[in-house]
C-alpha cells in the first residue's frame, strides 16, 4: 500500500511539470490579487481572511494539478474560478467606498456559490448536464442577478452593501428593497442550494462501486457545504437571531475548504486503482490464473458482479473455470477487452457500468 501511494504522489510530481505556462501566471494572480484587495481587513480578522487565502490557494493548487492530468480541463480551470471567484467580495469593505469599488464587490461576491456548484456537479466530467446548467444560471440570477437591484435601492433592512459617499437610489417604497429583492433573492438562493445539496446525494446512491466510494466525499462535503449556506441566509431571512449559536457560516466555510481536498483525494483513489488494475493484469498475463485476476479486480473496483474472460481465439471466450462465456455487454453493463500490441485479444472484463466511472481505469 505505502509503494502504491508513493508511486501516486510521484505520479503527481510528474503532473507538476506537466502544467503549462498560462495556467500558473493565472493561478499565481489569483493568490496575489486575493491577498492584495484582502489585506486592509486582516486588522482585527487575522482568522477570518487567512482562512480565505488559504481556501482561495487550495482550489488554485488542486486547480493546477488536474490540469496536469488526463481529466477535461474544464475541470482544472473550474477550480481557478471558485478561487477567483473569492476576490470581488474583498471589495465590498469600508476601505474601498471612497474609490467607489464597493457596487461592484457587492454584486460578483456571490459568484462563488454558482462557481462552486458548477466545479462539484460537472467533476470528473467536462460538461453540466442540462438540470446542472440551469441550476447554476439560477443561482446566478438569484444571487448576483438579484444584488443589481438591491444597489440601486434602499431600505431599513441591513443588507451588507458598503455605499460609497452620495450613492443614489432608486425613488421606491423600501418594501421592494427589503421584501422583493432582499428576501425574496435569499430564499431562492436557499431553494437552489438545498436542490444542489440533494442532486449530489442522488448521484451517490445511484452509483455503485469504486465510482461510489470516490463520489462520497465530494458529494458529502459538497452537499454540507449547501447545507450550512442554506441554514444560514434561512437565519437571516426568518430573522432568528436568538439562533446566532448556531455555526452555519463556520460549518459552510470550513466545508467549502475541503472540497479541494476531497477533489484531490478522488484524484489519487482514481490513479491508485488505475496501477492496481494495471498490476493485476500483468500478473495474471504471466501467472495464468485469471481467477485470481478476476477476485482482486473484484476488490479494486469494489464490484462483486465483475466477471473476467480468456480468450480461446477472436470470437471464443472461456471463464475463469474454463467454461464457454460470452463478452457481450448489457445495460447497465460495460466491457472492456485487453488486446496485445498486435490487437489480439487476451483478457475481457465486464462489470457494472455505474460502479467504474472512470473510463481510464479499465483499458490498459
Amino acid at each position: 500500500m505505502l509503494a502504491r501511494c508513493a508511486q501516486v504522489c510521484s505520479q503527481l510530481s510528474v503532473f507538476a511539470h506537466r502544467v503549462s505556462a498560462v495556467p500558473l501566471v493565472v493561478g499565481c494572480a489569483i493568490v496575489v490579487g486575493k491577498v492584495a484587495l484582502s489585506a486592509p481587513q486582516l486588522a482585527g480578522n487575522e482568522a477570518f481572511v487567512a482562512i480565505t487565502w488559504v481556501v482561495a490557494l487550495a482550489f488554485v493548487v488542486v486547480g493546477l494539478v488536474l490540469l496536469a492530468t488526463d481529466l477535461p480541463p474544464a475541470n482544472g480551470w473550474a477550480c481557478l474560478l471558485v478561487a477567483a471567484a473569492t476576490i470581488p467580495g474583498d471589495l465590498n469593505d469600508p476601505h474601498y467606498t471612497a474609490s467607489y469599488l464597493t457596487p461592484l464587490g457587492y454584486v460578483l461576491e456571490p459568484l462563488y456559490l454558482p462557481a462552486t456548484v458548477a466545479l462539484v456537479l460537472r467533476y470528473p466530467k467536462a460538461r453540466l448536464t442540462p438540470i446542472a446548467r440551469i441550476l447554476v444560471g439560477g443561482l446566478i440570477a438569484a444571487t448576483s442577478g438579484v444584488r443589481l437591484t438591491v444597489v440601486a435601492t434602499s431600505g431599513s433592512t441591513p443588507d451588507g452593501f458598503y455605499r460609497p459617499p452620495v450613492w443614489p437610489s432608486l425613488p421606491i417604497p423600501t418594501f421592494w428593497h427589503d421584501w422583493v429583492f432582499l428576501r425574496v433573492g435569499e430564499a431562492a438562493t436557499v431553494v437552489l442550494l438545498l436542490f444542489t445539496a440533494a442532486l449530489l446525494a442522488r448521484r451517490v446512491f445511484t452509483a455503485g462501486g469504486l465510482t461510489r466510494q470516490s463520489l462520497a466525499p465530494l458529494a458529502v462535503i459538497g452537499a454540507i457545504c449547501a447545507i450550512a449556506a442554506s441554514i444560514d441566509r434561512m437565519i437571516w431571512i426568518l430573522n432568528l437571531s436568538y439562533l446566532h449559536w448556531v455555526p452555519a457560516a463556520l460549518l459552510r466555510d470550513l466545508s467549502a475548504a475541503a472540497i479541494p481536498v476531497a477533489l484531490l483525494a478522488d484524484l489519487l483513489r482514481q490513479r491508485a486503482a488505475a496501477a492496481a488494475v494495471s498490476e493485476h493484469v500483468l500478473a495474471a498475463s504471466r501467472s495464468g490464473d485469471t481467477s485470481a485476476l478476476q477476485t482482486a479486480l473484484r476488490n479494486v473496483l469494489v464490484d462483486p458482479t465483475l466477471s473476467v474472460a480468456v480468450a480461446r481465439d477472436i470470437e471464443t471466450w472461456a471463464d475463469p473455470e474454463g467454461n464457454p462465456t460470452s463478452v457481450t455487454a448489457g445495460r447497465d453493463r460495460r466491457t472492456e477487452i485487453v488486446t496485445l500490441d498486435d490487437g489480439t485479444p487476451l483478457v475481457a472484463i465486464t462489470c457494472d457500468a455505474k460502479a467504474v466511472r472512470d473510463g481510464g481505469l479499465l483499458p490498459i
